[in-house]
């Protein structure tokens, strides 16, 4: 008995058999059957450092069914050879980690479950205590992994879903998805297919969404290296990308058919470049040009932009007499009937779009409403400076003030549009290249309005957050109309096109249709909304102000007209 204490059963030659205890000098005792002088058949140990074992013995080891128990709380029951666990059991840790399943030679191997407190759940094969195989991972934040594993980490093939939704499918490599593989992100609706490093798309491949596709090589999740991007709505681009970026050369494509090609720089035209309008504009069909960040700096013989110093030049030297030119036109009106007076203004010369309404405007109110003589309009460009004299806001005081004086200011209505940028504070931009110009904020331009002494008003603002100059502007004689809330951005400022969203519905689309200023502008909401919504835009929720004095005004001019 190995210096211990025997009490019970011998047999014939005086060895253990049957049933007996033994007890060590340390404490340690085994209590159970014996046979030929080793433990044999059902026993228990029980050691002085905590550990116990329990269960069929033979020839002095655990084999059989049996149970073992650590000072730690470290425990197993299941089968045996040889006091190592082998075949099936469980073995939970004294951190609450256990493993049901498959061992072999004291070593968790096989199929079986692991579990862990934070709520791991491992289903599938283990290598010598390492998931290893085919498996199943579930993991705390409910993430969940289906494929193979090697040496403890997601290896080979599999599909990891994370708690977000984004599903990866494809190559793993210790752990990381690299190498070829899906990535589905179905809250943003979109899929990558191709290489892959570290979870990120890196190589060739093509991402799609519901409203793009891009085409190229990937480095750390962007397009980097020559690529193409086509979306939904019809624009496109082929040709190099940085960092996501349209960045070196290429060709770009806008839903409309312009098209560009020549030098990026972080999305934008920047560089040397050739830009082709889909249909003419401004009597051109393309040109040659100069960018910087988007900004066209300077053309060729056909498209001239002029520099800042010839702008200043001809603000000093020719506007006071474009502006007096035009003031001049103004004519007293017909005191037997009540007349409608124009002033428009397109104020931020960097983007034609503003003064390209102003022309549309002039002609079709000069057509429609009598604006020859009764109506003056003010723009800012780079590339005409004799058309019409400079938006400012001395040209704008002053165009109320001739106004005022030539009309009937009790009976007569001002027509007052401007169209331009606008901010968050709610300050219209007035902007030309080589001046530096005051903005007009609704404070201004309420108290050059209230000062005119012009009593009816129908004030019609085209820029962003416009909604803002409402509460300042407002009072039962004017009728406003504004692009955006007071907290939106209105759309269509571009430097290449014919109108601004609003200005094209309004003045364009819905007024020559309809039969008064207030039905043109519930059908124009209509339709910005459908393009907005087509385009996928955050609706600028255009506002107005219609009290009924200023439309019964209204009614009475259009009946006399």
């Amino acid at each position: 008995a190995d210096g211990g204490v025997y009490a019970g059963d011998t047999d014939a030659d005086g060895l253990l058999s049957g049933t007996g205890r033994v007890d060590w000098a340390n404490g340690s005792y085994y209590v159970g059957e014996f046979r030929h002088g080793q433990f044999y058949g059902q026993g228990k140990y029980v050691g002085t450092t905590g550990f116990s074992a329990e269960g069929a013995f033979a020839d002095g080891q655990l084999t059989g069914v049996g149970r073992t128990e650590y000072l730690d709380g470290t425990h197993y029951a299941g089968e045996f050879q040889h006091d190592l666990m082998h075949g099936r059991g469980k073995l939970v840790f004294g951190n609450g980690s256990s493993w049901e399943g498959e061992f072999s030679n004291d070593k968790m191997t096989g199929s079986g479950t692991w579990k862990e407190p934070s709520g791991i759940v491992y289903i599938g094969e283990m290598k010598a205590g390492k998931f290893d195989g085919l498996g199943e991972m579930t993991y705390e934040d409910k993430s969940h992994y289906v494929g193979q594993f090697r040496n403890g980490n997601r290896h080979g093939q599999g599909l990891f879903d994370r708690a977000d939704g984004t599903l990866y499918s494809g190559d793993f490599i210790e752990g990381e998805f690299t190498g070829a593989g899906t990535i589905t992100r179905p809250k943003q609706r979109g899929t990558y297919v191709g290489a892959v490093n570290s979870w990120q798309p890196d190589g060739k491949g093509i991402a799609r969404s519901e409203d793009r596709q891009m085409i190229g090589h990937f480095k750390q999740g962007q397009l980097d290296g020559k690529g193409e991007y086509r979306g939904s709505n019809g624009q496109r681009y082929q040709g190099e990308f940085e960092d996501g970026e349209y960045s070196g050369h290429g060709v770009w494509v806008d839903s409309d058919g312009n098209r560009y090609e020549g030098e990026f720089e972080y999305g934008e035209f920047h560089g040397q470049g050739h830009f082709t309008y889909a249909e003419p504009l401004d009597g051109i069909s393309s040109f040659n040009g100069t960018w910087s960040w988007g900004r066209l700096v300077s053309g060729d013989e056909q498209l001239v932009i002029h520099a800042p110093e010839e702008v200043s030049e001809h603000f000093l030297y020719q506007q006071p007499d474009q502006l007096a030119t035009a003031l001049a036109g103004l004519k007293p009106g017909d005191p037997e009937k009540i007349e409608l007076y124009t002033l428009a203004l397109g104020s931020d010369g960097n983007e034609e779009v503003f003064n390209r309404e102003i022309n549309y405007i002039e002609s079709q109110f000069k057509e429609n409403y009598n604006a020859g003589d009764h109506g003056v309009f003010f723009s800012n460009s780079r590339r005409n400076l004799d058309g019409r004299p400079m938006a400012t806001i001395t040209s704008l005081q002053r165009g109320l003030d001739a106004i005022a004086t030539n009309m009937d200011s009790d009976q007569d209505i001002l027509f007052l549009y401007l169209t331009t940028h606008g901010s968050k504070e709610h300050v219209l931009s007035f902007d030309q290249s080589g001046i530096d110009l005051p903005d007009l904020s609704a404070d201004d331009l309420g108290e050059m309005l209230d000062n005119s002494g012009i009593k009816w008003k129908v004030v019609v603002l085209s820029a962003c957050y416009s909604g803002g100059f409402i509460d300042r502007l407002k009072n039962d004689n004017t009728l406003i109309f504004t692009a955006a809330a007071a907290d939106k951005a209105s759309f269509g400022c571009n430097d290449n096109t014919e109108f601004t969203y609003f200005g094209d519905a309004f003045f364009r689309q819905s007024l020559p249709k309809t039969a008064s200023f207030s039905e043109a502008f519930d059908q124009a909401v209509e339709l910005i909304d459908k393009w907005e919504q087509t385009e996928e835009l955050e609706s600028s929720n255009p506002q107005n102000h219609r009290p009924e004095p200023i439309l019964e005004q209204l009614r009475i001019w259009r009946e006399n007209r």
